[in-house]
């Protein structure tokens, strides 16, 4: 059986499994030289690509199912090339856009490399290790993702923050990715679309599922998913409901707080956004309390990431915590 990544001519393509469009090596538009495939996601396919200067970026090549038209590609590009001329501070904002010159012609997002891994792999390895994020690491983290957004929206509303979409990095901050892609697609297309990607779907806000617009408050709703996640462990728990057995060991005030940023009222979420952070902060020994989107005790858990030959080789930072004899749950 060929090793080839790309897709064969008798292949069942779906929308969860579209085809790898690239393989290490392909050129882009002259500029940038395929390095390596290191994810996949609701969006698309995530690669590690050089530049003329030999520099890292990282391309994101769209599904072709959120964009099927010549149309709505141009349409989509146009719109996101108007972010290469910002820079923002917790946001990896998009610095090229284009479609590729293979037969079947994708539109792709050129972005900064964030050195790190992203916040569903580093709760996947906290979970697998049966090891609790400490209550520190959920505040700086969250107050992280909520800095980016601030700087976000100014300008524009993010749209599709998730785990997948939070990048802790090497030197332990706290990167949004894959800001405004979701806003050029349409909305009803990309509801069907998380059909595909139940992981994903408890981010998405209920007015959005309703067909609203997509408002700064839907993403105030994702940080409250976020925030659900990170506090009980399961990424459903916004969906399900919050049970009080799974928020035991928190005070009352953190669950009364988190029900208000999951609420179906928008104008509620703003107002509980502040009071989610100020009461995890009070929960946490002040001697361990991050400063705003500093994580050090992540810090720690990352260090054996930080050369580029490390990243490549795959090293988890919930392998590198058990290695310094951090104890596993009973």
């Amino acid at each position: 059986m060929s090793e080839n990544p790309r897709s064969g001519p008798d292949e069942t393509l779906t929308l969860a499994a579209p085809p790898v469009p690239l393989a290490s090596g392909d050129k882009i538009a002259g500029r940038y030289t395929i390095v390596e495939l290191y994810g996949a996601g609701p969006l698309g396919y995530a690669f590690r690509a050089t530049d003329r200067d030999n520099r890292s970026v990282a391309v994101k090549v769209l599904h072709p199912s959120l964009v099927p038209t010549e149309r709505e590609k141009h349409a989509a590009l146009s719109e996101l090339e108007k972010l290469t001329v910002h820079t923002m501070r917790g946001v990896a904002l998009p610095i090229d856009v284009g479609t590729t010159e293979t037969t079947s012609k994708f539109a792709y997002v050129v972005s900064p490399w964030v050195q790190g891994r992203s916040l569903r792999r580093v709760l996947g390895a906290f979970r697998d290790a049966g090891i609790e994020l400490p209550a520190s690491d959920v505040h700086g983290i969250l107050a992280g993702v909520v800095e980016g957004l601030r700087e976000l929206h100014a300008s524009f509303v993010h749209g599709a923050v998730y785990p997948e979409s939070v990048q802790i990095t090497a030197d332990s901050r706290v990167i949004l990715t894959d800001a405004a892609i979701v806003r050029t697609i349409a909305r009803a297309r990309w509801i069907e679309h998380l059909e595909y990607f139940p992981d994903v779907q408890p981010y998405v806000s209920p007015e959005l599922h309703r067909g609203k617009p997509m408002t700064a408050s839907s993403d105030l709703w994702a940080v409250g998913a976020l925030a659900s996640e990170l506090l009980t462990g399961h990424a459903a728990s916004v969906r399900e409901g919050i049970a009080p057995a799974m928020l035991s060991s928190w005070p009352a005030t953190v669950a009364e707080a988190l029900a208000d940023m999951v609420a179906a009222k928008v104008g509620m979420r703003a107002t509980a956004l502040p009071v989610l952070l100020r009461e995890i902060a009070k929960a946490i020994p002040a001697r361990t309390l991050p400063r705003t989107g500093d994580l050090p005790a992540q810090r720690a858990r990352t260090e054996v990431i930080r050369s580029p030959a490390a990243l490549d080789e795959g090293t988890s930072p919930g392998i590198a915590l058990i290695s310094r004899g951090v104890k596993k749950k009973r």
